[in-house]
């Protein structure tokens, strides 16, 4: 017993000991120009505008319990029109991460022999282990008011809240989940392929089309920048900023 507890003590410390890092950057955009942002993986991207004339973004980053936040990073370019903004994530610079789920208690190694070791320690088969890569990410972007805006996430959950502007969101895995005022939305469209579509505005669609795997909405209820909301994998939900 007292071996099983020294167990989780190694296993676990690492976890209490390592905070986050904050990765923080500003972009210049000049009126007219379009900013594109295409991120892969993080968990959530919280996307706003202000009423600064740069564009802000703030990742908060736990890659490897704090040990391999380097691995993440933030790149910009200009080509034309077009401000582009992404993130690189060097897997090789990320070690695998090893678990075990016992009687419904998770607990993590950093190697494949300290799990083994554990494992043989308990004397147990009915443990389920598993291993891989720890990436916590979570960005928030702040943008210029009026600003062209196109976003692409992959794998995570693209906030979107008192954004005032045209913008674009394609949430391939995550979704989207987006509080606007009804009145303020000129153009609204909404495409989902696997997933559904949630909202408590009332406006009625222009368009809609329903059949398998595949549901689009589009609507004009208000004046205002357009919204194009997509996601092929993940839900969309549409909420009133209106309290």
């Amino acid at each position: 017993m007292k071996r099983t507890i020294l167990w989780l003590i190694i296993a676990m410390g690492p976890c209490f000991a390592l905070a986050q890092t904050k990765v923080n950057k500003s972009y210049p955009v000049a009126k007219g120009q379009t900013v594109s942002f295409h991120f892969d993986y993080p968990k959530t991207v919280h996307i706003s505008t202000w009423d600064g004339s740069e564009i802000v973004v703030e990742a908060t980053v736990k890659i490897n319990n704090g040990e391999s936040d380097r691995a993440f990073s933030l790149s910009a370019s200009t080509s034309g029109n077009t401000v582009s903004i992404s993130n690189k994530l060097d897997m090789d610079l990320i070690p695998e991460a090893y678990y075990i789920v016992d009687k419904g208690i998770k607990v993590r190694f950093n190697s494949r022999q300290d799990l083994d070791a554990y494992v043989a320690d308990k004397g147990s088969t009915r443990i389920s282990t598993y291993q891989q890569k720890d990436v916590e990410v979570s960005i928030n972007i702040k943008v210029p008011a009026g600003i062209s805006t196109e976003l692409t996430s992959i794998y995570g959950m693209v906030e979107l809240e008192n954004f005032n502007g045209p913008i674009k969101v394609d949430a391939k895995y995550g979704g989207v989940d987006a509080s606007l005022s009804e009145k303020s939305i000129g153009k609204l469209q909404l495409t989902t392929r696997y997933g559904k579509i949630f909202s408590n505005l009332t406006f009625r669609p222009t368009e809609q089309t329903q059949k398998d795997f595949y549901t689009a909405i589009t609507a004009a209820p208000g004046n205002g920048p357009s919204y194009d909301f997509n996601s092929a994998y993940g839900n969309i939900y549409l909420r009133s900023s209106v309290k």
